[in-house]
């Protein structure tokens, strides 16, 4: 029930016998597997309204439970939200902040997690908008995305922006120990990071327009104004 990770600039031989000093007095237990607990399904969409006197504009924000990191449909999510709200050149932050100017930013974003993975858009609007037009935008948005999929230069571009994430992630030695760890204490072997890029390569646009379309649904969402 724990990994012990070692990155950067050392001897593996001298490490390897240090981790042996330290470690392997201590006795080996059996560990209980971990089990992952499912989340209850959703099936009307629910909604909140938040009041803050604070805030100076309205915002409103989605939120879909999606499956875990490594199933299939998690990787055809996350390039769903990069088409959707990754970035300026995205098509919500095309529609609703710049051509309509309702939003002063829009995102969306995949947390992927070992269990239930949570995917949210994020909106804030300007000043005069109302909530209304760019739930609207919103849905057609979504909607749009899971009849048609996205383009062959939309998907293109998600996946290279998906590529650069994993590396710029990877970048420092302890964000290398963080996910190899994470990836050998999850899944059981760390190995599987290496394998991370060519599984994004993979998904299709009907990848994509399919996950779109069985996850990003009215009645599985929650919406929080």
């Amino acid at each position: 029930n724990a990994v012990l990770t070692i990155a950067g600039d050392f001897d593996a031989g001298e490490a390897t016998a240090m981790v042996h000093r330290y470690f392997d007095k201590i006795a080996k237990i059996q560990s209980t597997p971990f089990v992952d607990s499912a989340l209850p399904e959703q099936t009307t969409q629910r909604t909140a309204v938040i009041k803050d006197e604070h805030a100076l504009t309205a915002g409103v924000l989605y939120g879909w439970t999606t499956p875990s990191m490594r199933e299939g449909g998690a990787y055809a999510l996350d390039l769903a939200a990069i088409v959707l709200g990754g970035g300026e050149s995205s098509r919500l932050y095309q529609q609703i902040v710049r051509t309509k100017a309702l939003a002063q930013d829009v995102s969306a974003e995949l947390e992927r997690r070992r269990g239930p993975g949570l995917f949210t858009i994020d909106a804030k609007l300007t000043p005069e908008a109302n909530v209304g037009d760019v739930e609207k935008l919103v849905d057609a948005a979504l909607k749009d995305l899971a009849t048609k999929g996205p383009s062959a230069e939309e998907l293109a571009k998600a996946q290279r922006r998906a590529q650069a994430r994993l590396v710029f992630g990877l970048q420092t030695n302890g964000a290398r120990a963080r996910v190899l760890g994470e990836y050998e204490t999850y899944f059981g072997d760390a190995n599987l990071l290496a394998a991370e890029a060519a599984r994004y390569l993979a998904v299709t646009a009907d990848d994509v327009k399919k996950a779109v379309a069985d996850y990003l649904t009215t009645t599985k969402r929650t919406v929080v104004e």
